[in-house]
């Protein structure tokens, strides 16, 4: 019987991380004890995202929802063909080691980076090699590596100052003798290295109405957006949160000077993607009392290249990820912001896990999300009533190893494990309730 002994990719140098428009070289290795009669061994590079969601649909539980594009694709054919005909006989591979070099070249434009979430949604590019026999299940064997996005700071539509975003609305009352409220900001660019501060221009509110306006609110946002088919859900996390402290008076015109804001380690922006995209913006809010709150919105882009100034050289891919010529001797290296940021590239060996053949470790990636405990209000609803029961019954009531999940956001979960509800004689007593969260 036929047995494949060896049968894996390895690429050139063990590289791991790629560039769009860089190539990607390596080598197919085949170890067999006997010829083996194949039809084709084809080799394909695959650039491919998934996403996946669990949406409450009222009355009907919680639904998963999948979607997959696969955005690009590379074949190569070592041996054989795809097609045979009936008459026609399928070649052999003599028994032995056996090696296949290969090189493929990414798409010099406008790719997404890897990226991966403990959800299920993921955007990877992997080398696939597969064998076909006549009547037998295909060998596969995968490469799974990692690429980064170019995002230069440099470029001219992002060194640039975008205009300034302006908001004017009214507050109506029974006369309606109120002035309008303005609210003006902008950015003094596009783009930002982590560790860089973005310096927030000309913010002004020029307070029109008759009532005074409690204060101003700045916070630095990232915006994760997941789609499958007509399903979309968005996550948001704020890094920055700033208050002017200070009420605006009607007719009276508030200035924020020398306010900034620090780029946080934070992964860089993915939007060419159309299942998952990375956004960022700063969110400025005036807070109206006895009313909605206004707010607007200066999108910031982070980029993995930081800008240069005057007189300074271009840097290589490795000057940029050390980052030691950074103006800013508190700016973090390349790789604390970009390879250890939250949900991009992150992985260590405790996160490494064996593929199939197990000749091969990968990396596992962590969550974009917060990990804190979440408790709703349903969940202390819920042993606020069993607290209640055991009180109106005067009974002793022990729950043990009771496990409760919530679905929160259509995605969190929450299990408390533990319960244990004791009445006492006397009512002033309190119900000890042990929360231990999986």
């Amino acid at each position: 019987m036929v047995k494949i002994e060896i049968f894996k990719i390895s690429l050139v140098d063990d590289q791991e991380v790629f560039y769009p428009g860089q190539p990607i070289e390596g080598v197919v290795h085949l170890q067999l004890n006997q010829p083996l009669q194949l039809k084709f061994l084809r080799l394909k590079l695959c650039g491919r995202s998934q996403s996946k969601l669990k949406l409450n649909h009222t009355g009907h539980g919680t639904t998963t929802h999948r979607d997959e594009e696969l955005f690009h694709s590379d074949v190569m054919i070592l041996i054989g063909k795809e097609n045979f005909d009936r008459n026609e006989i399928a070649p052999k591979i003599d028994e032995g080691s056996h090696d296949f070099p290969f090189r493929f070249v990414l798409p010099d434009g406008n790719i997404p980076a890897s990226y991966e979430d403990r959800n299920g949604n993921n955007i990877g590019y992997f080398v696939e090699a597969r064998i076909r026999r006549p009547w037998k299940v295909d060998e596969v064997a995968q490469k799974i590596f990692n690429v980064k996005e170019i995002i230069d700071c440099n470029l001219p539509e992002y060194n640039v100052q975008p205009p300034p975003v302006k908001k004017e609305w009214k507050l109506y009352s029974l006369l309606n003798k109120n002035k309008p409220i303005i609210l003006t900001a902008s950015t003094d660019r596009l783009a930002y290295f982590p560790g860089e501060r973005i310096e927030i221009l000309d913010t002004k509110v020029v307070n029109g109405s008759s009532r005074t306006l409690n204060n101003v609110k700045l916070e630095f946002i990232q915006k994760i957006t997941y789609k499958a088919r007509e399903h979309k859900l968005s996550r948001r996390k704020c890094f920055r949160c700033k208050s002017s402290n200070q009420p605006i008076k009607p007719d009276e015109v508030f200035d924020w000077p020398n306010l900034s804001v620090v780029v946080p380690a934070a992964s860089p922006t993915l939007d060419c993607n159309t299942l998952i995209t990375v956004k960022y913006f700063i969110k400025i809010t005036v807070m109206v009392p006895y009313s909605f709150n206004q707010y607007i919105k200066l999108p910031v882009i982070i980029g993995t290249v930081p800008l240069r100034y005057d007189g300074q050289l271009p840097p290589t891919y490795e000057e940029a990820q050390n980052a030691e010529n950074t103006p800013d001797a508190s700016l973090p290296n390349y790789f604390d912001c970009v390879e250890r940021s939250i949900g991009y590239l992150d992985f260590d060996v405790s996160n490494l896990y064996r593929n199939k053949d197990k000749d091969e470790m990968l990396p596992r990636y962590p969550s974009v999300f917060p990990t804190e405990q979440l408790y709703t209000l349903r969940s202390i609803r819920f042993i606020e009533l069993l607290i209640f029961i055991s009180r109106l019954f005067h009974m002793k009531l022990a729950l043990s190893y009771y496990t409760i999940s919530l679905d929160i956001h259509s995605k969190f979960r929450i299990e408390m494990i533990n319960i244990e509800l004791k009445y006492l004689r006397r009512m002033e007593n309190n119900v000890l309730v042990y929360f231990a969260s999986a």
